[in-house]
């Protein structure tokens, strides 16, 4: 799995925070390097939120603008959002 990369994007709370944290130490584990923000990248995982209006609104504008700037690659919906409107993602 040479020269993979990723890259985590986190929305609200702590738990998000903590769970975006493990999900980056297991990918560096395996050999994968973290993207920058702004660089494309092989996978990317978006810690959704939707416990505030504003949350769910950046969830959207998240996995939009990531699926529009990373078209090669893996977008992956986790969290709050995600769990609660998986149609609405898919």
């Amino acid at each position: 799995m040479a020269n993979k990369s990723f890259k985590v994007i986190t929305l609200g709370c702590k738990v998000n925070q903590y769970e975006s944290a493990y999900l980056k130490e297991r990918l560096a584990g395996a050999g994968w390097s973290q993207a920058g923000r702004e660089e494309t990248s092989d996978v990317v995982i978006i810690n959704t939120c939707i416990v505030t209006q504003k949350a769910a609104h950046q969830s959207r504008q998240a996995i939009r603008k990531e699926i529009r700037e990373n078209p090669g690659g893996y977008i992956a919906a986790v969290g709050c959002y995600a769990q609660a409107l998986p149609k609405e993602i898919s």
